[in-house]
């Protein structure tokens, strides 16, 4: 039998036919297995072993300024690659770990 992982769900999904229903959000053991078959849909916790018992306090957030630059780089095409949105989405300082592509390119739309 394969090792356990804890994964948080990005996406619900069920394994296989047999299997509960994962919902988005929450967190499930799953084998290494099902975690390559369907990388898309998990986001891989860290062990309980890494966690530090005193953790710094973060620093405190930069306040925003009234006026923004523009972003150093330009927006892609929608058909670029991943990686090219990936870089456009840290620019603006969006976290994309975990995120697929039409997700990074939801979260950079400009409201």
């Amino acid at each position: 039998m394969s090792d356990r992982i804890e994964v948080k769900v990005t996406q619900s999904i069920r394994p296989t036919v047999n299997d509960e229903l994962l919902l988005a959000g929450t967190r499930a053991e799953i084998s290494a297995e099902v975690l390559s078959n369907f990388p898309e849909a998990f986001a891989v916790a860290e062990s309980p072993e890494h966690h530090q018992e005193h953790e710094e306090p973060a620093l405190p957030a930069k306040p925003l300024d009234e006026h923004t630059e523009e972003p150093e780089v330009q927006r892609p095409a929608k058909a670029a690659s991943i990686t090219e949105w990936r870089k456009f989405a840290e620019s603006l300082g969006i976290v994309t770990t975990g995120l697929a592509k039409k997700d990074i390119i939801a979260a950079t739309q400009s409201d």
